[in-house]
């Protein structure tokens, strides 16, 4: 069983007495191990079922006792050994394709696009939980899962509004890394070039002659 994951196993408790059997105590030595019980009585030729859960929290083999007492007289307690092994998921690795963009010089009012890829490097799956982006620049939402060897495009538009030279930044949130990737974004936006309207002299009138 993965670590952070459980699983979970049955045992049923027959019960082949003339009386109503009793179930009075459920007990592991383990604290991996987790027991319950879906009745804590089974009349005569009846039976309930003790479930027994495993949630590793390290790699390894663990062992631990199930334990079942009941008012049985011959047999009053009951153990059943149990173990476990704890596996270390699969883990995803994050890498993108760049950490810097540039832009070529924009004019302003319009918009330029660049992308770069999100990459999983690693054997599990890679969620994107989301993108943040700073400065006048923009992305569609994503949140997204990447199998392993898999990758997404990612599209950044720049769009100024005013001639300038503009810095920004991509933060890239997953469950690969505690802390966002960032990719660095600077660009440069040149004003429009205006042509002045165009002026026309009226010709001098012709004179006639006598």
């Amino acid at each position: 069983t993965e670590i952070g994951q459980s699983s979970q196993l049955s045992v049923a408790v027959s019960n082949v007495g003339s009386q109503s059997l009793t179930i009075s105590e459920v007990s592991v030595v383990s604290g991996s191990f987790i027991a319950s019980t879906s009745a804590t009585s089974a009349s005569a030729g009846g039976s309930l079922i003790v479930s027994v859960t495993y949630n590793p929290s390290s790699a390894g083999v663990e062992t631990g006792v199930l334990t079942i007492k009941t008012n049985d007289p011959t047999q009053p307690s009951v153990s059943i050994n149990l173990q476990g092994t704890g596996l270390i998921a699969p883990l995803p690795q994050i890498a993108l394709s760049t950490n810097t963009i540039n832009y070529a010089e924009t004019l302003a009012g319009t918009s330029s696009t660049l992308v770069f890829v999100i990459e999983n490097t690693g054997v599990g799956s890679l969620v994107v939980d989301s993108l943040a982006v700073e400065g006048p620049f923009s992305a569609p939402f994503i949140s997204t899962t990447i199998q392993a060897s898999g990758s997404q495009t990612v599209v950044i538009t720049f769009s100024p509004a005013v001639a300038g030279t503009f810095d920004g930044r991509v933060l890239v949130f997953s469950n690969a890394s505690t802390d966002p990737l960032v990719v660095v974004l600077t660009a440069t936006a040149s004003a429009p070039v205006t042509t002045p309207p165009e002026t026309s002299i009226p010709a001098e009138p012709a004179l006639l002659g006598d």
